[in-house]
């Protein structure tokens, strides 16, 4: 599976965000079928994450939200993704551009 770009205005240093993405698509690999059919429309998705549908589609037409299926045409989230996004959007201070670093991760 090939990677998808970086957020718009993010600059990649030391290529951690490519490594990044590395271990997400081996994690998701590792996931059982159940939980990566799982899936939920836009407005399902948007109501667990207490925000406008359209503010879902806007962070998907630029990149930023969640990752998305086209199952025969129509948008579909996976419930794994979501938790992914969320985990993802966690920051320590207001002035924080980059998701925190876990203890594990850091070198």
């Amino acid at each position: 599976m090939p990677l998808p770009l970086p957020p718009i205005g993010c600059v990649v240093e030391d290529l951690q965000w490519v490594d990044t993405m590395t271990r997400k698509n081996e994690a998701r690999r590792g996931r059982s079928l159940e939980a990566r059919a799982t899936t939920i429309s836009p407005d399902e998705a948007a109501e667990r994450l207490g925000l406008r549908a359209s503010t879902l589609s806007n962070l998907r037409w630029s990149g930023r939200g969640p990752t998305y299926l086209k199952v025969c045409g129509r948008v579909r989230y996976r419930t794994v993704d979501i938790a992914d996004w969320l985990d993802e959007q966690e920051r320590t201070s207001t002035s924080s551009h980059q998701p925190t670093a876990k203890p594990d991760e850091e070198e």
